[in-house]
């Protein structure tokens, strides 16, 4: 049975709101999600205001509040046009929320590159490279791993650097991973074919997949029948044998609930 779980931006209303991210977590709990995403910009009282610099030692109790969930920390970053270097100490203390919060499991940070342009991927490739390859190291000596997720650049773009950054690392290799979202295929018209892109994985690239529904790029509030073909992604994963978590990852809004219980039901009528 696959793990199911979420991404605390699902939350960010009522996050906003003021409700706390323990309250949240202890309905997901009950709700049967093991598997939470801990989503830079959408932990409350967790992370700094301003810049949303993570909690670190507070982060790490919620280990101990929730002992069988398994966390990871996710964070926003350029990583495809240089921004591991220049951001460094906020990546530093991403790496120490990564390291906290996965308690006495294996550490995880997740990337995600919301901005940079198909020409800034090219122009810094091999410093893309060089910069993933020591982050990954540094995720593999605290005994975690590095998962990068697909956006809206070209994935055949994404998966190069990948490819190449596992090549520097040799044995390491296998400690950076993707975060597959078919529906961030749909966000722009130069990602790619979501099917196609997994016809080139093994099972062993992937960390984890997103659930949500997209219509003309714009993320929806509920997973439903759309533009992603859920049915054809599950069965596809079905067949690379892929047995790790499925996280939730509707647009955040109101009455959240109801609308992850429908989320739950066809992802259950759909999965393989």
């Amino acid at each position: 049975m696959h793990q199911l779980g979420i991404v605390t931006n699902c939350w960010k209303c009522d996050l906003d709101q003021g409700v706390p991210l323990e309250e949240l977590l202890v309905q997901a709990v009950e709700y049967g999600l093991v598997a939470i995403e801990l989503r830079q910009t959408a932990l409350g009282g967790f992370e700094s205001v301003d810049d949303f610099l993570p909690d670190v030692q507070r982060l790490g109790r919620l280990t101990e509040q929730f002992p069988g969930c398994c966390f990871d920390y996710a964070m926003s970053l350029s990583f495809l046009s240089g921004e591991i270097t220049e951001a460094a100490d906020r990546v530093s203390l991403g790496r120490d929320a990564a390291v906290a919060v996965a308690g006495t499991g294996v550490p995880h940070l997740r990337l995600v590159d919301l901005v940079s342009s198909e020409e800034q991927v090219t122009a810094c490739e091999s410093a893309t490279v060089r910069e993933l390859a020591e982050l990954t190291r540094a995720m593999d000596q605290a005994g975690g791993v590095l998962s990068v997720e697909n956006c809206r650049q070209p994935w055949d773009d994404l998966f190069r650097v990948v490819r190449r950054t596992r090549e520097e690392l040799g044995s390491v290799g296998e400690k950076l991973k993707i975060c597959f979202d078919p529906a961030n295929f749909r966000l722009s018209e130069e990602a790619g074919d979501s099917l196609q892109a997994l016809a080139q994985l093994q099972v062993s690239d992937l960390s984890m997949v997103h659930l949500k529904q997209v219509k003309e790029a714009v993320v929806l509030q509920d997973l439903v029948s759309g533009e992603v073909d859920w049915a054809a992604q599950l069965s596809q994963l079905h067949q690379l044998q892929y047995q790790g978590p499925f996280l939730f990852e509707m647009a955040p809004g109101p009455d959240w609930r109801p609308r992850l219980e429908a989320a739950r039901l066809f992802y259950q009528q759909h999965c393989y």
